[in-house]
C-alpha cells in the first residue's frame, strides 16, 4: 500500500506510546525496528495524588451520600461507554459477583461522547440493561476530569476491563497514581503501564467469570498494599524522556 510505504520512508523517527503499538508497526512491515523509540505517555499525577485522609474521608462521605450509598463496597468504571471498554462485560461479571457480594454497589462514570448528551445504541442498550439487573448499580454519566477524584475517594476497588489492544491506558494510570486497587485485563500495552501494581484478567471466553471471580477475591482482601508503580507517570518525566529522545536523533 502507498500510505505503508509513505510511512516507512517519509519519517526518520517513529515514537510509540508502548512496546505493544511499536512491534504492531514492526510485524505489519510498516515501520524499521531501528527507527523507533517509546515513550510512556504521562498524566498530571499531582490531580490524582491520595489526599490527605480527613479530605478524603469529607469527600467519600459526602458523595456516597450524593449517591444514596453507606457501608458498601463499591467497584468503579469510568471512561467512554463504547463496545470496546467492556462494560458489557462488567456488567456480566457484575450480575454474578452480586450474588456472592450482596453488600456492594458498581458506580459507572461516563457517556459515549464526553460531555456531549447524545447517547449512542451501545449506551442505550447498556442503560437498558442496567434497569432490567438486580444489585446497586449507579450510573453519574460525564464526570469532569477535575472531579474524578472525589468520586474516586467514594470507591474501593477500580475495574477497568478493556477488551481491545489499547497502546496505552491512561484511565488505569489514573487509578494506580490515585492509589485505589485496580482490577483489569491483559490486553495491548496496559500491562506495560500497570505492571504488577494491578490485579489482571487474562482475556478469554470466560473473561466475564474470570472477571467476576477477581473482583470478589480483591474485595474480600481488603486495603491492598500500595505497590510501587512500573514507571513514572508524571508529565516531567514525559517531557524529559521527549528531550531525551530528540537529543539522541539530532
Amino acid at each position: 500500500m502507498e500510505g505503508d510505504k509513505t510511512l516507512r520512508e517519509w519519517f526518520n523517527r517513529y515514537i510509540c506510546v508502548s512496546n505493544f503499538s511499536a512491534r504492531t508497526l514492526v510485524m505489519n512491515g510498516q515501520v524499521n525496528p531501528q527507527k523507533i523509540s517509546v515513550l510512556y505517555n504521562g498524566i498530571p499525577t499531582e490531580k490524582f495524588t491520595v489526599r490527605d485522609k480527613r479530605d478524603m474521608f469529607t469527600l467519600r462521605k459526602s458523595i456516597r451520600e450524593k449517591m444514596g450509598l453507606d457501608e458498601e463496597i463499591v467497584f468503579v468504571f469510568w471512561g467512554r461507554i463504547i463496545p470496546e471498554k467492556g462494560l458489557r462485560e462488567l456488567l456480566d461479571a457484575y450480575e454474578k459477583v452480586y450474588e456472592i457480594l450482596p453488600n456492594s454497589a458498581l458506580m459507572i462514570i461516563g457517556n459515549t461522547y464526553f460531555g456531549n448528551n447524545k447517547v449512542s445504541p451501545y449506551q442505550k442498550d447498556i442503560q437498558a440493561r442496567i434497569e432490567s439487573m438486580k444489585g446497586n448499580i449507579i450510573s453519574t454519566g460525564f464526570v469532569d476530569r477535575e472531579k474524578l477524584v472525589d468520586y474516586f475517594c467514594a470507591s474501593d476497588i477500580a475495574v477497568l476491563p478493556s477488551i481491545w489492544n489499547e497502546a496505552a491506558g491512561l484511565s488505569m494510570v489514573e487509578a494506580i497514581s490515585f492509589g485505589i486497587p485496580l482490577i483489569t485485563s491483559n490486553v495491548g500495552g496496559i500491562p506495560e503501564y500497570v505492571g504488577d501494581v494491578a490485579n489482571i484478567v487474562n482475556w478469554s471466553t470466560n473473561f466475564s467469570d474470570d472477571l467476576a471471580k477477581k473482583m470478589v477475591d480483591v474485595a474480600k482482601e481488603g486495603q491492598q498494599k500500595r505497590k510501587s508503580a512500573p514507571i513514572d507517570y508524571s508529565i516531567e518525566r514525559y517531557y524529559q524522556d521527549f528531550v531525551n529522545i530528540i537529543e539522541r536523533v539530532m
